[in-house]
């Protein structure tokens, strides 16, 4: 009997004696008007009133499209998407204005400009194609403000003032997780640094080869069939989408911070002997239920029929390492010290 497997060896990764690290406190912004009205008018959109329509898409209606953008012949990085509801408004720019007109089972080619900062420097400010498939055109009658507090079934929201109170909390907040979210990259980063750590490329590859599988890739696999290209194109967007991501960069660069940070915190978690207590796995998995009004066994039910148990273990242990590493963390603000523990 001859058994043939393959082991992954960890790079060596030696802590520093001090994990204290100093790092400047990252700006907290806050809602702004605008951000409330956004949501708002999402609101509105989501209890809206649809209504399939047999004629040219018009504003203010509602299109099912299939879509990936194109610059230079190669599809562009993350553009993909499949029986996507997109609102024709002005906001949602010149891919809302160019299906003005179009009808159900249309395809369209929808020209725009790539922004001068975008990632991959050759295609800085570069000529790109939205390629679309219309899949139905509805219009929509939205509801007026004053109905949205009764629709949205948001907990203690019975007015206007209410609504806006309770999308001002639910902004206050995201602004907070994005404000953790920074200063953990920021804590992470800085270790990195003091941490001499080298990922093996060929795992870079893997994981960046499994996270354009898991979003491009899918997604292309989903709409080929209605997206009408000439062989040239066609070939570059389906059967050679993954050597335009390996084209990019800043793709690899986050895989590889990514795989840089996942290792660096599993070496904090086995050297700090860090362990998950019942009560927390329950806390995490009441929170990803409550919206779906589960239960933690339900949750964990589901996790075991997707296989997605252990990753979901492995994840909060890393969590907790993050949470352990900006414990220490000196955070500064100017030239005071916000936390220091």
């Amino acid at each position: 009997l001859e058994v043939e497997c393959q082991i992954d060896i960890l790079p060596a990764i030696h802590l520093p004696a001090n994990l204290t690290v100093t790092v400047e406190a990252p700006p907290m912004n806050t809602p702004q008007p605008e951000e409330i009205l956004s949501r708002i008018e999402a609101l509105q959109i989501r209890f809206g009133k649809t209504e399939p329509v047999d004629r040219a898409a018009q504003w203010g209606d509602m299109v099912r499209i299939d879509a990936v953008g194109i610059c230079q012949g190669e599809p562009i990085p993350q553009s993909v998407h499949h029986s996507f509801w997109l609102s024709l408004q002005d906001k949602n720019g010149p891919l809302a204005a160019g299906l003005l007109g179009a009808q159900a089972g249309e395809q369209k080619r929808i020209p725009y400009t790539l922004p001068k900062d975008f990632p991959y420097q050759p295609w800085q400010g570069s000529e790109a194609t939205y390629v679309v498939y219309i899949h139905e055109v509805q219009s929509l009658q939205v509801p007026i403000v004053s109905a949205l507090p009764l629709l949205s079934g948001i907990p203690n929201v019975h007015n206007e003032e209410s609504l806006f109170a309770a999308l001002h909390e639910a902004l206050r907040d995201m602004h907070q997780a994005q404000w953790q979210t920074e200063l953990r990259k920021r804590v992470l980063n800085s270790l990195l640094k003091a941490t001499p750590l080298t990922v093996p490329m060929a795992w870079v590859e893997k994981s960046l080869k499994a996270r354009w599988q898991d979003t491009d890739g899918k997604l292309l696999d989903s709409i080929e069939a209605h997206i009408q290209l000439p062989p040239q194109e066609h070939k570059a967007v389906f059967k050679n989408g993954f050597s335009t991501w390996q084209k990019h960069a800043h793709l690899t660069q986050e895989t590889q911070q990514d795989l840089a940070y996942q290792l660096l915190l599993g070496t904090v978690v086995r050297e700090h002997k860090l362990q998950l207590s019942p009560p927390q796995i329950e806390q995490a998995l009441n929170k990803i239920g409550a919206p779906l009004h589960l239960s933690a066994e339900q949750v964990w039910f589901n996790l075991q029929q997707d296989q997605e148990d252990q990753r979901f273990l492995s994840q909060l242990v890393l969590d907790q390492a993050e949470r352990y590493l900006i414990k220490q963390a000196r955070i500064r603000e100017g030239e005071a010290i916000l936390k220091s523990e």
